[in-house]
Order: C-alpha cells, then sequence, then structure tokens
C-alpha cells in the first residue's frame, strides 16, 4: 500500500491536541488534492503504507515544504476518507441569488437577547438553492446577529422554529456593552441589500493577479479565521456543526435605515455600514438535525 495523504488548506496542524480535535480539523478543512494544488495556506497530513498518520508539513508560495511537529497522542492515527471542500469566495452579483446580504425581513421574529444587553438585528438570508447549502434543513434560512455586542466566542440559536429562531447559549465572555447600553433593546438597523455569488478562490487570485478588483464579501466551503480556530460543536447533539457561510463586509454595506439615533455621533457612526467589529468576519454554522447554528466574530 502507498503513502496516503490529506490536503488542508487553512489548518493550523500544530494546535490540535487530540486525535478527535485533530478529525474534526480534517472534516472542516480537507480538499481535493487537485484543488490543493492550486491553493496557498496549504497543509499536508502524510500517511504510511500502513495508513497510520506519520508527519506533516507545511507547502509555501514557493512549493517548499515546511515540517510541522503534532502531538504525540495524534501520531500514529489511522486515516479515513473525509468529503473535499471547495473554498469559494463571495462577490457581488447584478441578479438575486440563494445568498444575500443586509436587507429586512418583516415576518421574522427576532429573539430575546438575554445576557445580551444590544439587540439581535437581521444580518441576511442564505438559500437551500444554493448548491454548496444543499443539506440545509429549511428552504432558506435568516441570519441574525446581536451587531455591536463583543462576544468572546460562540452563541447558539435554536431554529426550530426558522422565523422565530431562540437564543439558546452564549458560549463566551460578553465585553464593554456598557457603552451602548442607552440602545433599546427594540432598536432596529435596516441595511442595503446586496446579492452574493460564489466563484472559486483560484478564479479570485487569478483576477487579482491581473490586476482586477474583486470587492469580496466572505467565503463558502471553509471558514476563515482572523484569529485562532474555534471548532463549532452543537451544544444539543455534541457533534461538529457546518459552515454556513463567512461574511466580511469591510464596511462596504451602508445603512438604509434606523429607528434609534444615539446622542453621541460615534455610535452612529458605529452602524453607518453592517460590519463585524469593524472589519471582522462572521462565521456561521450549522447543525442539520437539531436545528442550531452557531455564530462566531473573529477580528484583526
Amino acid at each position: 500500500m502507498k503513502n496516503t495523504f490529506h490536503h488542508l488548506f487553512m489548518a493550523p496542524l500544530d494546535v490540535p491536541k487530540s486525535r478527535q480535535e485533530m478529525m474534526d480539523l480534517i472534516k472542516m478543512t480537507i480538499v481535493s488534492p487537485e484543488i490543493a494544488s492550486e491553493l496557498p495556506d496549504l497543509s499536508v497530513l502524510e500517511y504510511d503504507e500502513r495508513g497510520h498518520l506519520a508527519s506533516a508539513y507545511e507547502v509555501d508560495d514557493l512549493m517548499e515544504k515546511h515540517s510541522i511537529s503534532l502531538a504525540d497522542e495524534i501520531i500514529g492515527m489511522p486515516y479515513e476518507e473525509h468529503p473535499p471542500h471547495v473554498p469559494q469566495v463571495l462577490i457581488k452579483s447584478p441578479v438575486p441569488t440563494g445568498i444575500t446580504i443586509g436587507g429586512t425581513n418583516e415576518t421574522i421574529t427576532l429573539p430575546n437577547s438575554g445576557p445580551i444587553s444590544v439587540p439581535f438585528q437581521y444580518i441576511g438570508k442564505v438559500r437551500r438553492n444554493t448548491p454548496e447549502l444543499f443539506w440545509l434543513p429549511f428552504e432558506e434560512l435568516e441570519i441574525i446577529y446581536p451587531l455591536l455586542s463583543t462576544i468572546d466566542g460562540y452563541i447558539f440559536l435554536d431554529y426550530t422554529k426558522p422565523d422565530a429562531p431562540v437564543l439558546l447559549e452564549v458560549a463566551g465572555a460578553i465585553y464593554n456593552e456598557d457603552y451602548y447600553k442607552d440602545w433599546p433593546i427594540s432598536a432596529r438597523l435596516q441595511y442595503k441589500e446586496v446579492h452574493l455569488q460564489s466563484i472559486s478562490l483560484k478564479m479570485a487570485q487569478d483576477a487579482e493577479e491581473r490586476g482586477e478588483y474583486l470587492e469580496e464579501f466572505g467565503n463558502l466551503g471553509i471558514p476563515y479565521w482572523q484569529q485562532d480556530y474555534q471548532l463549532p460543536y452543537c451544544p444539543k447533539s455534541g457533534r461538529l456543526m457546518k459552515l454556513i457561510a463567512s461574511f466580511t463586509t469591510y464596511g462596504s454595506i451602508p445603512l438604509l435605515h434606523s429607528d434609534y439615533q444615539f446622542s453621541d455621533p460615534s455610535k452612529n457612526n458605529n452602524i453607518a455600514h453592517l460590519s463585524f467589529w469593524g472589519s471582522g468576519t462572521l462565521n456561521i454554522f450549522m447543525e442539520p438535525e437539531t436545528k442550531i447554528v452557531g455564530m462566531i466574530v473573529q477580528g484583526s
């Protein structure tokens, strides 16, 4: 039997300390060998002829290999097949698509914020007719998040009733929300609606090399971590959750309407464009069987 390989994209292989954590990282970041040949930030796990993990390395832009040290417990773990992902970039679409950021939906009931002192706001919508999201349990999923919150970790929402999600758990510390304590919990923001389409990461890279500017709004396929990765586990089932999308707006989506004005102009500036910690990323995951959605914001 020949040596076998797992090709992983944006996967810090020196971080996992257990076989289960490494296996879940593989499930979240694996790509095919064909896709791997086109990618930067590539990591490779090499298995020996018996199918046991033997070594790991990173491949840089010059195609040079750099060895990675793995935790002792991980060495020797058996090879398993997993379906590969296709990393994609979200850009503007001139026509309606299965992914929308911004806009509004008056029919959705926003949840009580519980321990979070700022209100949930409407972020966008994804539809099951998007090929990468065929596994969604609903025809469409409305994305909501408490903008202006500073939560160091995940929040989990129960979408058993998709038009009335419920805050299930805040799994991270909540910081600095007293700054917005005068913001009514019923306040609503509406941002400009932008339709998004996906292109391959290779297409985006080729456009950049040609000097073409593509305004990017996030990713499909593999999550984008601006800080250390935090694998998402469903608090009900304990299972690894699936990526829906990563949204990164860079303040390019303007506010259309707010039913509340802060007395402090700097606070109004903070809601003038849809953003996640300024230039941060909102990673959105779901466990389709339990209908639990997990979200985490990371900033640079």
